[in-house]
């Protein structure tokens, strides 16, 4: 094993403002500019130049942090110290026999699941195609089918590992099991590098359909109302649904004139027989104002393979300034609907919008086996959006973006770590007791502060251990 990485880039390097902006192996998707600047960048392209980065930070008295696709919204793991790009660590071995694959944490969203179909099996990886494997599950993993198969995390069964001192562990249920349940949820807080993940796949189901409804913004109290209210108790298993308020576009909604609402249902199922799945959907005519719907897709196969499509106008590989940020409520729809509308009719840029995703109670009972511990029944998300052409300054869309958010803080429980906004807003992002264990576990593991941990602890400040 060499003792240097082979690859690094300081400071001043050539080459080095771009790593700092995105991965090696990635599109520098997000626009924002964030005033971080790590020391030096390593390009890993092998496990052993992951343990090499985590000496050489030890050895120069810095912290380190990890990057397999780079896809946080708020640029977590762009640091002081050294940044470990994992982005060339995206192998994938699979054994169809066992139903089992080997996956490296930069293998991204549009390339793991089509080298699975040929076997017949899926993974639920993230909707968004430039999604690194490696921070999608060690923030949970809202993934494809979600509802049968639960998160992401879910599926993972080890976990290869760099520590502190820069040795390799196997972390599984029964050996190292302290570092696997902090890996399966901490998010940017977790102690190590995931260099490695081992992989329970699922058979692809032979009825997986869509539909796709579209509402003007006028309609929002009533579509809102219906799909946090009777829609929700309704929603069967292995059902997923979600609202879009976004932009408007006229090849896909024509003649639209504001922000529009796409209420987005999907259906996977292991049974051949269509019909359930079908009944399932027709459930999308329960809507109040269906008869006001300005577009119907119909039923139509959905693909894991091309799901982002549905959205992939709305999140561009490039070019536009993203600021994001949400929060899970467990309140019933009546005491924050008319706050989310205030929300939407303020977008302050053309491009900006909201994701509305409600669930049931049977999704919301996860494994005490994971870090993973905030869930509600309704997810909020707003992403404030800045296009090339907008006449917007970054700091007016972040503030846009934490004082909306601040307004459902009344009936709000948490926020998940995929979508964060600690630089600008703090709130609660794991339970009590979790985060407890795992601030016990990093000062076990990690003594030093070798890693990073979160932009900004858990709050509000008294609501946490």
């Amino acid at each position: 094993m060499s003792g240097r990485p082979v690859e690094i880039h300081e400071r001043g390097d050539d080459g080095y403002e771009r790593l700092r902006l995105a991965p090696s192996r990635s599109v520098d998707w997000n626009a924002r500019r964030l005033d971080r600047y790590p020391d030096a960048v390593v390009v890993a392209r092998s496990i052993e130049d992951v343990q090499a980065a985590v000496r050489l930070a030890r050895e120069r008295g810095l912290k380190a942090k990890a990057r397999s696709g780079g896809h946080s919204w708020a640029d977590t793991s762009v640091r002081d110290g050294i940044l470990v790009d994992l982005s060339h660590l995206d192998e994938l071995v699979v054994d169809p026999a066992s139903r089992t694959a080997v996956a490296g944490p930069g293998i991204k969203s549009q390339e793991l699941n089509p080298q699975l179909t040929p076997y017949g099996l899926y993974f639920p990886n993230g909707g968004c195609e430039d999604v690194g494997l490696g921070g999608f599950v060690l923030q949970g993993g809202f993934g494809y089918n979600g509802g049968q198969v639960g998160m992401a995390c879910e599926s993972v069964t080890a976990l290869d590992i760099v520590t502190a001192d820069g040795e390799l562990i196997h972390a599984d249920e029964t050996e190292h099991a302290d570092w696997f349940w902090a890996a399966r949820g901490s998010g940017s807080g977790f102690f190590g590098i995931v260099v490695r993940l081992h992989l329970r796949l699922h058979p692809l189901p032979p009825t997986s359909l869509g539909r796709v409804m579209t509402y003007e913004l006028q309609h929002f109290d009533a579509v809102a109302r219906w799909q946090l209210g009777e829609m929700q108790q309704r929603i069967p298993t292995g059902m997923q649904l979600v609202a879009f308020i976004m932009p408007k576009y006229q090849e896909t909604t024509p003649g639209a004139t504001q922000p529009v609402i796409q209420v987005i249902a999907s259906y996977v199922s292991d049974d051949r027989d269509e019909t359930p799945a079908r009944e399932a959907l027709a459930l999308l005519d329960s809507c109040p104002v269906v008869q006001h719907a300005l577009s119907d897709s119909g039923v139509f196969v959905n693909d894991p393979n091309t799901a982002h499509e549905i959205t992939g106008y709305v999140y561009p590989l490039g070019g536009l300034t993203f600021v994001a940020d949400n929060i899970w409520i467990d309140a019933e729809p009546e005491a924050f609907v008319s706050e989310l509308e205030a929300i939407v009719r303020s977008f302050p840029t053309k491009r900006s919008h909201m994701l509305i995703a409600p669930h049931r109670d049977w999704y919301l009972r996860r494994p005490e086996t994971m870090a993973f511990s905030m869930l509600a029944k309704t997810y909020i998300a707003i992403y404030a959006v800045k296009d090339l052409d907008d006449d917007i300054e970054e700091a007016a869309l972040v503030d846009w973006t934490t004082r909306s958010m601040r307004s459902l803080e009344p009936v709000g429980k948490g926020i998940q770590l995929a979508d964060e906004n600690l630089v600008a807003r703090r709130f609660d992002f794991m339970s009590r007791e979790s985060f407890a264990r795992l601030e016990r576990l990093r000062a076990e593991h990690d003594p030093e502060g070798r890693f990073h941990s979160y932009l900004m602890a858990p709050g509000p400040a008294d609501t946490m251990a």
